[in-house]
């Protein structure tokens, strides 16, 4: 948290992880063999401790072996934040992997 009990800028790439994760488990993916290659967070409002955060992702495209991927972060229907997330598969040859964010 910040002074002013907003949630710190790196917390948005951990909610869009979080979301990423999930979707992975839940295609029988390994969570922990998700690998961080890059991203890019636009904040637009705040967002302060003790609410309800949603992470609309979606895939936007490949890169090599990883997945490019975007993400709305909402609070209620306001959009706080932007981001893209490009993420790679541990041990992955081809691409294919991408398609349980489709």
């Amino acid at each position: 948290m910040d002074p002013f009990a907003h949630i710190n800028h790196p917390a948005y790439v951990d909610f869009c992880d979080e979301a990423i994760c999930r979707i992975a488990a839940s295609a029988g993916i390994e969570p922990q063999h998700l690998m961080p290659v890059a991203e890019q967070v636009h904040v637009r409002a705040a967002i302060e401790a003790d609410v309800e955060v949603e992470i609309e992702t979606a895939l936007v495209g490949t890169q090599s072996t990883a997945a490019v991927l975007e993400h709305r972060v909402i609070v209620g229907d306001k959009v706080c934040a932007l981001a893209t997330t490009v993420r790679s598969l541990l041990g992955a040859t081809d691409s294919s992997w991408v398609r349980v964010f489709e």
